[in-house]
């Protein structure tokens, strides 16, 4: 997918580079052959102070994301979260697109990182490609896609961890069954071993938290959408889409994907 995009890149600028005349019309027609993506996206970074989100880029070609990309810090001193989301969607569990969703996570821990650096070149990529699947539109249930999220945290000289989250609408457990077996396979594809993938769901993991304790969801599907209906009665919800059959699309705990045998 990536060099396919280049290709594009590549014969606007060598046009533009190779034509003194008629500049305008090289300018335009380099603007009409970039790739335009189905949806808008939207870069943010995490506010570590307020832990908010901040809108730093909008793009809709997959140039700009390539742009972006291929201008971040170098690994060792990256430090902080990334998010690249599908307009309206922002990166806040307990917003009106994301509440009743989840979160794919994949971690590659430090003791990895530390043992075999070119793991870490390699699980990077995997990131950036399913980044890219998400942008094309080729990642399955793409409607149920919403956001990708990278956390770098770098120790210079030390350790390094690379965490990806993929973020879900409310959806089946088939639905993010298939997107957790394209991730795990997407990134076993660059690291030549595949690894634990998990889905927390947000309403269920962070919403009930009492202090340090959580006070599981019932699974019965009655309680379970009285719970809910409670929630989306507090006056700030009031006006908010609810999901359609919640006993199916909101989940009451986290799970994890098998491992290959």
């Amino acid at each position: 997918m990536q060099n396919h995009f280049r290709k594009h890149i590549q014969k606007s600028l060598d046009l533009v580079y190779s034509t003194k005349q008629y500049k305008n019309f090289i300018i335009l027609f380099a603007m009409a052959t970039q790739t335009k993506l189905q949806d808008i996206w939207r870069l943010y970074t995490l506010n570590t102070k307020t832990w908010a989100p901040e809108l730093k880029h909008t793009f809709d070609c997959a140039e700009s994301f390539f742009d972006l990309w291929n201008n971040l810090p170098s690994l060792d001193t990256l430090h902080g979260s990334f998010f690249v989301a599908k307009a309206p969607n922002i990166p806040q569990w307990e917003s009106e697109q994301c509440a009743m969703g989840g979160r794919i996570e994949v971690t590659l821990p430090f003791a990895a990182a530390r043992d075999k650096p070119e793991l870490v070149s390699q699980y990077v990529d995997s990131i950036r490609d399913i980044t890219l699947s998400m942008l094309g539109n080729s990642i399955p249930d793409y409607g149920h896609v919403s956001i990708a999220e990278m956390n770098f945290n770098a120790t210079p000289g030390k350790d390094f961890r690379v965490k990806l989250r993929v973020w879900m609408k409310p959806s089946t457990r088939n639905t993010i069954t298939d997107v957790m077996k394209f991730v795990r396979e997407t990134i076993a594809g660059h690291t030549g071993a595949p690894c634990p993938v998990l889905f927390v769901p947000f309403f269920g993991s962070y919403k009930l938290r009492r202090g340090k304790q959580f006070r599981p969801l019932s699974p019965d599907p009655k309680l379970l959408e009285q719970e809910i209906n409670a929630w989306y009665s507090e006056p700030q919800r009031q006006n908010w889409k609810r999901p359609a059959n919640p006993s199916l699309t909101v989940h009451t705990s986290q799970f994890r994907l098998d491992m290959p045998r």
